[in-house]
C-alpha cells in the first residue's frame, strides 16, 4: 500500500473548504487527492495532473467512480492551459505539487528511475518524449555529461564520473541502471563516506535533466 509523503501536514495546511476546487498537479498514486476528496462535499471538485500515463491510468479509474474529479494527462506546465479552458482561473483553493519520482516510477524496474534495481536506463516521466537516459548517456560529451551531474546534482565528482562514462562506452554499451551505478561507484574515492549512495546525486540529475524539470516547474510558477 502506497503512503503519500506528509499527508496530514498536506491537508491541515490545505485547510480544505468542502464545496472548494483544487488541484494536484503530481497525482502518481493518488494518496494526497483521495484525502482531499474525504473532506469534500458533492458540490467540492479536485483537478489531477500527472505526465505519467500509469498515474493517469489510476486518475481516471477514480475519475470514473467519483463525479467531484477530474483528470488530465499532462505536465504541470500545462496548468494555465487547463484551468483557462476549463473557467478556473482564480477559482482554484489549494494546490497540492509533490516533486519528483513517484512510487510507481521506483518501483518499476522497466523505467530505470533507481539504482537499486537494474532495469533499462530510460528514466522518462512521459514516455511521448523522445529522449531518454539511455540514449543521453551514451551519446552525449564529456563536458554536457559532468555540467549536468554538477548543476542538477551537485555532484562533486561529476568530472571524474563523465570521463569513467566516456572510457566505457569505448569498449560497451551503458544499457542499464546496474551498469551506470557500477561506473558511479568505481568513479568514487575508495575511502569516501557518505550518508547516501554514491550514485543517488547523479541518478537525480539525469532524471531531473531528462524530464526538463526545473524548466517546467518554473513555467508553473510563473503562471501562479
Amino acid at each position: 500500500m502506497h503512503i503519500p509523503i506528509m499527508l496530514n501536514e498536506v491537508i491541515n495546511n490545505l485547510n480544505i473548504r468542502s464545496n472548494g476546487v483544487y488541484l494536484d498537479i503530481t497525482f502518481g498514486c493518488g494518496g494526497h487527492s483521495k484525502e482531499v476528496l474525504k473532506y469534500l462535499s458533492k458540490d467540492g471538485k479536485i483537478y489531477v495532473l500527472d505526465r505519467d500515463y500509469n498515474s493517469f491510468l489510476i486518475a481516471k479509474e477514480l475519475s470514473s467512480i467519483d463525479s467531484r474529479v477530474h483528470c488530465f494527462h499532462c505536465s504541470f506546465k500545462d496548468v494555465y492551459k487547463i484551468l483557462k479552458k476549463n473557467n478556473l482561473l482564480g477559482k482554484i483553493d489549494g494546490i497540492i505539487a509533490d516533486l519528483g519520482t513517484s512510487a510507481l516510477q521506483l518501483s518499476d524496474i522497466s523505467r530505470g528511475f533507481s539504482f537499486n534495481k537494474d532495469g533499462f536506463l530510460d528514466m522518462r516521466m512521459d514516455f511521448r518524449q523522445k529522449l531518454n537516459a539511455f540514449n543521453w548517456i551514451n551519446n552525449t560529451g564529456f563536458v554536457e555529461i559532468s555540467n549536468v551531474l554538477f548543476n542538477y546534482g551537485n555532484e562533486i565528482f561529476s568530472k571524474r564520473i563523465a570521463r569513467n562514462i566516456i572510457n566505457y562506452r569505448e569498449k560497451k554499451i551503458i544499457r542499464t541502471s546496474n551498469d551506470l551505478s557500477d561506473i558511479i561507484l568505481k568513479s568514487y574515492p575508495i575511502n569516501y563516506s557518505s550518508k547516501i549512495h554514491p550514485a543517488t546525486k547523479t541518478f537525480q540529475a539525469i532524471r531531473i535533466f531528462i524530464n526538463n524539470e526545473l524548466e517546467e516547474l518554473i513555467c508553473f510558477l510563473k503562471d501562479l
